[in-house]
């Protein structure tokens, strides 16, 4: 991926299709957005390449800019009008990705792009009932949690994904940060004893993946460590690959409580346990 401007000035002056995909069905700008290259980036938008192009999974160039932390890409792509709200198939949008990244401007940008209001984003769930507030708190960035918990407001805390954990338990569940644990617990209706619907807590969370110190601090701040969990009947949502080739969400019913490791290998990682390697097309699962 050379990333050369001129090269691709010429190329489009001599007849190069701006939307031919490639193997992984992604276009020579998700490409110059996955490599960084800013100057092509420019120049492809420049001769009118789409924005908002899906690609093989639905993932779009501002998602990948996003999750790549290129600050002037997101701001080129949002410049002419890439939209922000869009989502992959797993549900995922830019603000899901940049989220769980060291990136705070490009989170900020996301934001202020939502304009006045922007709780339906913050709000937003992906196809596992994750906010960008819970991919916030697996990740341990406090910053964008404070950013998204002040713009959202405080009752996009009590959501809770498909595997029953809030943004409370999503943090003691990374177990990355004890100070984002600390903020968390001093939001208004933030319970360090709430079980989710499978009944695990924060503590139990905590426990199972070795977090001593975050297990320490929520015994210190009323964590009851005589709550049990229980078994659940609920659904799953899975993702699988259908006769055609393509991947379908599934939901399927489950009478007991989805493993603690289950939990933590699907959530924790940058990309879903169950999502393909989206860039080389191999059918390699994150496990």
């Amino acid at each position: 991926m050379g990333g050369y401007a001129d090269v691709a000035r010429t190329l489009i002056a001599k007849g190069a299709l701006l939307h031919a995909l490639d193997f992984v069905q992604f276009t020579a700008l998700h490409c110059a957005t996955y490599w960084g290259k800013e100057e092509v980036v420019e120049v492809l938008l420049f001769n009118g390449a789409d924005p908002n192009y899906s690609g093989g999974v639905g993932d779009r160039p501002l998602h990948l800019a996003s999750s790549k932390g290129s600050l002037k890409t997101v701001s080129l792509l949002l410049d002419v009008g890439a939209d922000c709200l869009l989502a992959d198939d797993e549900g995922n949008t830019a603000l899901h990705f940049a989220s769980k990244t060291q990136y705070g401007a490009i989170v900020d940008l996301l934001l202020c792009k939502l304009g006045p209001r922007p709780q339906e984003a913050i709000a937003k769930t992906n196809v596992y009932g994750d906010t960008p507030l819970h991919t916030s708190c697996y990740a341990g960035r406090l910053d964008t949690t404070k950013k998204l918990v002040m713009l959202g407001g405080t009752g996009v805390l009590s959501t809770e994904n498909v595997f029953s954990e809030t943004p409370l338990h999503a943090a003691c569940t990374s177990g990355k940060s004890i100070e984002l644990v600390a903020f968390l617990l001093k939001q208004p209706g933030v319970d360090a004893n709430y079980q989710g619907q499978d009944g695990h807590t924060a503590l139990h969370s905590a426990c199972y993946h070795g977090h001593l110190r975050i297990v320490q601090y929520l015994l210190e701040n009323g964590a009851d460590q005589s709550l049990t969990a229980r078994a659940v009947s609920n659904v799953v949502a899975f993702q699988s690959i259908n006769n055609n080739g393509e991947w379908q969400l599934t939901l399927k019913p489950k009478n007991t409580v989805l493993p603690c490791r289950e939990r933590h290998t699907a959530r924790c990682g940058f990309e879903s346990s169950l999502r393909p390697s989206f860039f080389f097309g191999f059918s390699v699962l994150y496990i």
